[in-house]
């Protein structure tokens, strides 16, 4: 019987192991730490999947896929090249989660800018009085009123908003 047993747990080990050979590294390495799930509006951007999100983004426009594939926007109709979501799966990353959360972080920094826009407008009008000022106060006002975001996510955005522009737009790396 013991010996039955002992032949069990070493064809058990055994395929364990044909497992993990057989599994590439990439598939290995990240394990807990997959962003792979489809990312919905109700979805809420964490300060952790931010920071991970960049130091990839900075990595992909560097890389070889990253800079024949940039121009890679998704859409309901665009299909990922097999080779850039394969990319992003070594990254530990899903391809359509990678890139909703890139056009959201897109979204929120046009919105914190023209927050910050605004503010200045509005100080710049108590300052100075200029009749003018007021129309594109209000416009961007307009503006801002009818985009929809979360206030949370606008925060943590707005917290690190040059670093984020400059990452998203290739002018810095993580």
């Amino acid at each position: 019987m013991g010996s039955r047993k002992n032949k069990w747990i070493l064809l058990a080990a055994i395929l364990v192991l044909f497992v993990v050979i057989t599994t590439p590294l990439s598939h290995l390495s990240f394990l807990g730490n997959y962003n792979g799930d489809e990312f919905t509006e109700q979805d809420l951007l964490t300060v952790e999947e931010i920071n991970g999100f960049m130091v990839v983004w900075s990595k992909f426009l560097r890389s070889d896929v990253g800079a024949r594939f940039r121009p890679i926007s998704l859409n309901k109709n665009d299909e990922i090249p097999s080779q850039v979501s394969r990319w992003l799966t070594t990254q530990g990353w899903s391809a359509k989660r990678f890139f909703a959360v890139e056009q959201r972080l897109r979204r929120l920094v046009d919105i914190a800018y023209l927050q910050n826009n605004l503010a200045s407008n509005i100080e710049l009008q108590k300052k100075t009085n200029v009749t003018n000022l007021s129309d594109i106060i209000k416009h961007q006002k307009d503006q801002l009123a009818a985009l929809q975001y979360n206030p949370k996510e606008l925060d943590l955005v707005s917290a690190n908003l040059y670093q984020i522009s400059e990452v998203l737009n290739g002018k810095a790396v993580l």
